[in-house]
């Protein structure tokens, strides 16, 4: 299994039990750049709301606000993310509480990782749409291909169409420069682009990023780090 897979997705695990939380969220880690973890529904529900994880795993048993509770409450906000159930309890009214919530997955615990990630694998792989969602940038901030605006805060800022297609090349190109030939084929088109042009595009779009996201290499172009 490749981990790449998991590039620029975000997960959160909900687990009342400490050492399974810490655990799992090591072992989560290894694959996923960002992992949150949450004790409770409450807490679980809260970190969602902020940061629109692309997956979330949950125990179904918990103090406070149960993982019953946080995946009714979730479909009710958003009807596609992927939500995997974990629980001890294989009883059929415990199942029939969640079942109808479109869950990807219910697992009987005992988990092991091999499960768990063959499950998140093919959470992946099944999802057709898993690459027009939103894309996280940084912990604060993620671009909706959909919607084609950034999230930074949980507000949303709207984008011209250069930055929009400057933005996604960066995106498809994360992690490898994107020359300057490149960016005047896909963003400039048919038009000519003249240095001043690019830097003030670039000028633009990093006050609207966290941080120095867009790396600029000297004499060759840019890269979304």
């Amino acid at each position: 299994m490749q981990k790449n897979k998991f590039e620029n997705i975000s997960v959160l695990f909900a687990e009342d039990d400490q050492a399974v939380r810490e655990n799992t969220a090591y072992m989560l880690e290894s694959y996923f750049e960002n992992v949150d973890t949450a004790k409770d529904g409450s807490e679980a529900l809260e970190m969602f709301y902020k940061y629109h994880h692309d997956i979330i795993i949950t125990d179904i048993k918990m103090t406070g606000m149960d993982g019953v509770e946080l995946v009714h409450t979730i479909r009710e906000y958003d009807k596609d993310v992927p939500i995997i159930v974990m629980s001890a309890y294989s009883d059929e009214n415990t199942l029939l509480k969640v079942v109808n919530s479109y869950l990807f997955e219910y697992i009987i615990k005992p988990v092991t990782y091999t499960k768990l990630i063959d499950v998140l694998t093919k959470c992946i792989d099944s999802d057709k749409n898993f690459k027009n969602r939103d894309f996280s940038i940084d912990k604060n901030t993620r671009y909706s291909f959909s919607k084609k605006f950034l999230i930074k805060d949980n507000k949303a800022i709207k984008l011209t169409h250069q930055e929009i297609d400057f933005l996604e090349l960066l995106i498809e190109n994360k992690g490898d420069v994107v020359s300057y030939d490149m960016i005047e084929y896909e963003v400039w088109k048919d038009r000519v682009m003249t240095p001043d042009a690019i830097k003030s595009l670039v000028k633009k779009l990093r006050n609207k990023l966290s941080g120095e996201v867009i790396n600029t290499v000297v004499g060759y172009g840019y890269r979304l780090l």
